[in-house]
């Protein structure tokens, strides 16, 4: 804010002296050069709720205009579009340059001209809008936008040598498509990889209980509506709005698989035969559409109407619903319930010419309220959280008042009375992994990554099912994960805060966030909605999804690329630049974490990236996840051998020589292991207890047999991606972490999780596999990871960390063994603990022991992870703090205000006082200093 305060004094100075009274009359909107940093402040903060306003005060304290000297105006332009920064700054979708050249086609003025000229002109078009955009966030300033956008273009070429009515007739016409492009469609061209019909009829549901939640919903939302209670309050705040709720959820989760079982099933049930009928809000683009609809919604377009007359557009859109339920409506002794589902419902939420948003949806809400013989509830799905509830800004206030209440007070004894509340969101959707049982033979032959795509999202594993999931697919959904549309190219998307947010995510979980983005990971990404509360907050969450997990891990490679076309393509970040961007994200404040949840975080991350360094060398497309576990301890430790057996000089060389002389770097010997056996607990002084070491004997000697017929020589670390487990199944029992089929299905699916919020002992769970020299599966040992977040953690209480954690483990008679470790993250030193993680562990894994170790992870990791733990709380937060306990600062000073007293007074008794209560300040200094 100085900065630009002082650019436009300098400015302003300049401009009054070579154009006295400049500033009456804009034509083009002056814009600041931003740093990176501050461009990225600026985009979350205009992502927030207030960002309008933000927007609105920026442009309207701050706006300069351009110096019209400049013999070329459009060389101005470019000039200044070089310096402006990409970011994500409209509040509207971002209209490509691709569709600015589409509509530059049609124009008459236009048809004639070069493709390079058409698109030198629509980056003018795109600059000098997004401009006005500054002054005019609104999505209704229509006519306000218009001449703004006239008044700059008539300045610059070719667009000033247009006669000015044609010009204005062109703006008008621009901004028209551009406001319904934003508000009624998707970019489908972008996103969809096939289509909506895909896989609907052919498969089985794979379990019920999402249909039979949502068909307890319906019922219950019926039965709330059309009781008389409801109808009878006197409060509009205590009567429902209309009967309708919304189902949001992600892309890709089976929304419109689950509204086709309703459709199919619930009719035919034995206690509830409603009437149903599955509608798509937009006309019919295949034919395998027809086999899953009932019905395609004609929604009039504006320039086909050429008005907006309410009376001509309510039986336009209502007839044809009419029409849908007539079978039924037509009896007057036919009360059958009628439930009708709406598919892809943000083709309602746009503007109708200069009508309110979400104009289509108001429609059919007014038209649900009308009383009828039989009870009717409508189901509106998508991603978008506007469809949430479908509130707006003006629904609820009187002097907004719209067509839809006009139209009610002409003949309200036809309605229902209409009230304020709303029917709760729906977002149960329990299908990730749903699949898995449905993996064909053939793929049992394919790569890891291959393996665990059944794991994760539905949609996801039915296109790898019917070989949908093809490179340019692929390219779709990281596209989609970027959140930037057609316009991502190269690392530009490293700019924009919410994209690197939802790359993080995907991989590490980062907890809540912002309504507003949290609603844009949804609708534009792949995160799931799981909670909406009363108060409107949304919970999102990241389940396993191995397709989006490995395209982050690429992500997080500096030398990777992804092809899009032949000119263009997206490339990665280092790992460093992604620690950076964490300690970024946090200073924002735009996610939160439960207490404690961030040193685990940051844990799980550093996990990652030192697999990610093995794998990056040894396949550079990602898609083997599993890395040696000898290789992996080692980039845990910092230590990378080579070909020629260096160490990687990544690391403290004072380090590098502190770990080589306590950690084996060869294969054990016989006697060595007899050695590490008896330091590592074979025969330590703090032993379990009787009954545990009892039974962890008993297991020991059944093992033995069972090792022998194994033979494991080999165990590999595999996860790509950290989830978040709540279920408190194994709270006070860690069998169940034990199990083998629970244990090979995560590690299949190539995820870790982190425990329920408040579970003892243990923090994050993973699955190691054990092989044999063939490299044949024989079994899966579960890694008990606990993590401690201190500056000074002492070799004692480590030791009796582990102990706990292996007391623990050994109850659970892992069948293969386990691996308890503790990890102390950002301490001061590396500290001496006999049990550190090293090579050794894994020979005593092959053999089916429970092993506990010691992670060290010093202040300067490679990565810089505990740099920015260590920085957790921001310049800013400090000043909040210690304004919040100022008052103990008081409390520890309280002697300071008695001293000042007694040195101001000459009295001697006071001065014997003062001595007195030196020197027994002074002793108590002295009594207090060991401590």
């Amino acid at each position: 804010g100085k900065r630009i305060r002082r650019d436009n004094k300098q400015r302003k100075k300049k401009d009054d002296s070579t154009h006295p009274g400049r500033g009456c009359a804009a034509s083009v909107i002056w814009k600041p050069q931003l740093s990176t940093g501050e461009a990225s402040f600026l985009d979350t903060a205009l992502s927030t709720t207030g960002g309008k306003r933000i927007r609105l005060q920026l442009s309207l304290c701050h706006k300069m205009f351009r110096d019209t000297n400049s013999t070329t105006p459009a060389a101005t332009t470019a000039a200044d579009q070089q310096q402006q920064p990409t970011t994500n700054m409209t509040m509207e979708e971002t209209t490509d340059l691709d569709w600015y050249v589409r509509f530059l086609k049609s124009q008459d003025q236009f048809k004639e001209e070069q493709d390079d000229d058409l698109r030198s002109y629509a980056e003018r078009i795109d600059s000098e809008y997004n401009d006005v955009l500054m002054l005019y966030p609104n999505s209704t300033a229509s006519e306000m936008k218009g001449g703004t956008l006239t008044g700059a273009l008539k300045n610059v070429e070719p667009f000033n040598k247009m006669p000015l009515l044609d010009l204005k007739a062109m703006v008008k016409q621009l901004i028209q498509q551009i406001t319904a492009r934003n508000a009624t469609t998707v970019n489908t061209s972008e996103r969809t990889f096939v289509g909506i019909d895909f896989q609907i009829v052919d498969t089985n549901l794979t379990h019920k209980f999402d249909l039979v939640t949502l068909a307890n919903f319906v019922q219950h939302v019926l039965a709330e509506y059309y009781r008389k209670e409801n109808s009878n309050r006197h409060e509009t705040k205590d009567r429902y709005i209309a009967p309708y709720f919304c189902f949001i959820q992600s892309s890709g989760m089976g929304k419109t698989k689950l509204l086709y079982e309703f459709k199919k099933q619930i009719p035919n049930s034995k206690n509830w035969k409603p009437f149903v009928k599955l509608i798509l809000c937009r006309k019919q683009k295949s034919p395998g559409e027809r086999s899953v609809f009932d019905h395609f919604l004609d929604l009039p377009k504006f320039e086909d109407m050429g008005r907006s007359d309410f009376e001509l557009l309510y039986p336009k859109v209502t007839k044809q619903l009419v029409d849908l339920i007539r079978p039924v409506t037509t009896n007057d002794n036919n009360h059958q319930d009628i439930v009708l589902l709406f598919d892809e419902a943000h083709y309602l939420t746009g503007t109708f010419g200069k009508k309110k948003a979400g104009f289509f949806f108001r429609i059919i809400r007014l038209w649900l309220r009308t009383k009828r013989n039989n009870r009717v509830v409508a189901v509106f799905t998508g991603t978008t959280s506007k469809l949430s509830n479908f509130t707006f800004d003006d629904d609820l206030k009187q002097n907004a008042t719209t067509d839809t209440r006009d139209h009610v007070s002409s003949s309200s004894d036809n309605f229902h009375e209409r009230g304020e509340k709303m029917f709760d969101t729906f977002c149960t959707s329990t299908t990730v992994g749903c699949l898995r049982g449905r993996r064909v033979p053939t793929t049992t032959a394919g790569s890891e990554y291959d393996k665990s795509i059944w794991y994760g999202r539905p949609l996801f594993a039915a296109m790898q099912l019917k070989n949908e999931l093809t490179e340019s697919n692929r390219g779709k959904i990281l596209k989609r994960m970027l959140l930037l549309g057609s316009n991502v190219e190269g690392t530009e998307w490293s700019n924009n805060t919410t994209c690197c947010l939802n790359i993080l995510a995907t991989r590490i979980q980062m907890g809540q966030t912002t309504v507003d983005i949290a609603s844009n990971l949804v609708g534009r990404a792949y995160a799931n909605l799981v909670g909406v509360g009363d108060d409107g907050t949304m919970r999102i969450s990241y389940p396993p999804d191995p397709v989006c997990a490995r395209l982050a891990m690429c992500l997080m490679d500096g030398n990777w690329t992804f092809k899009l076309s032949d000119a263009t393509s997206i490339g990665g970040i280092s790992k460093k630049k992604w620690v950076e961007k964490i300690g970024e994200l946090f200073s924002t404040r735009i996610f939160t974490m439960e207490k404690g949840d961030f040193g685990e975080v940051l844990v799980a991350f550093y996990f990652l990236l030192c697999a990610d360094e093995i794998r990056g060398k040894e396949n550079k497309e990602y898609s083997k996840f599993s890395v040696p576990m000898e290789k992996w301890i080692d980039s845990l430790n910092g230590v990378d051998d080579d070909e020629d057996g260096d160490v990687n000089m990544d690391t403290n060389p004072d380090e590098e020589m502190a770990h080589d002389e306590g950690t084996a770097t060869v294969p054990m010997d016989v006697d060595d292991s007899k050695r590490q056996s008896t330091k590592r607990g074979g025969e330590d002084k703090t032993k379990p207890t009787a009954g545990v070491e009892t039974r962890g004997a008993r297991k020991a000697a059944r093992m033995n047999e069972e090792r022998k017929r194994s033979d494991v020589k080999n165990i590999d670390f595999n996860a790509i991606q950290i989830c978040r487990n709540h279920l408190r199944g194994y709270a006070s029992d860690w069998t169940s972490l034990c199990d083998q089929t629970f244990l090979r299905n995560i590690f299949d699916a190539g995820v870790g999780f982190y425990v329920f919020a408040g579970c003892a002992t243990i923090d994050c769970v993973f699955s190691l596999v054990a092989k044999d020299a063939g490299g044949a599966v024989v079994g899966y040992i579960p890694l008990f990871v606990s993590v401690k977040s201190h500056d000074d953690f002492t070799e004692a209480a480590a030791v009796i960390e582990c102990h706990q954690l292996k007391r623990k483990a050994e109850a659970a008679e892992p069948e293969f063994g386990a691996l308890c470790l503790l990890v102390i993250f950002g301490a001061e030193r590396k500290g001496s603990d006999e049990n550190l993680l090293d090579k050794s562990c894994v020979n005593q894994l092959c053999e089916g022991r429970c092993v506990e170790a010691v992670l060290r992870i010093p202040r300067n990791d490679r990565f810089g992870l505990s740099r920015v733990f260590a920085s957790m709380t921001s310049d800013r937060d400090e000043t909040t703090e210690i304004l919040a306990s100022h008052c103990f600062v008081g409390y520890e000073n309280a002697n300071a205000n008695e001293n000042a007293k007694l040195r101001a007074s000459g009295n001697p008794q006071e001065k014997y006082a003062r001595e007195s209560l030196r020197k027994s300040r002074r002793k108590k200094t002295q009594e207090d200093a060991p401590l």
